[in-house]
C-alpha cells in the first residue's frame, strides 16, 4: 500500500518555505514503517482525486 502526502499548498498565492514541506514530509515518513511507501503530491492533486472519485 502506498501512502500519498499532499504536503504543498497551491491553493493560495503563498510560497510555503522549503523547511516547512521539510517537515511535513519528514513527519509522515516517521510515522510509517516503510518510508519508500510514501509519494509527496501537491494538496491540490489529493483534492482533484477526491472530485473524480465522486
Amino acid at each position: 500500500m502506498l501512502i500519498v502526502a499532499g504536503v504543498i499548498d497551491t491553493t493560495s498565492n503563498y510560497v510555503e518555505h522549503p523547511e516547512v514541506v521539510a517537515d511535513r514530509i519528514e513527519a509522515v515518513v516517521s510515522s510509517i514503517e516503510d518510508p519508500q511507501r510514501v509519494i509527496v503530491v501537491q494538496i491540490v492533486d489529493l483534492i482533484l482525486q477526491q472530485v473524480l472519485e465522486m
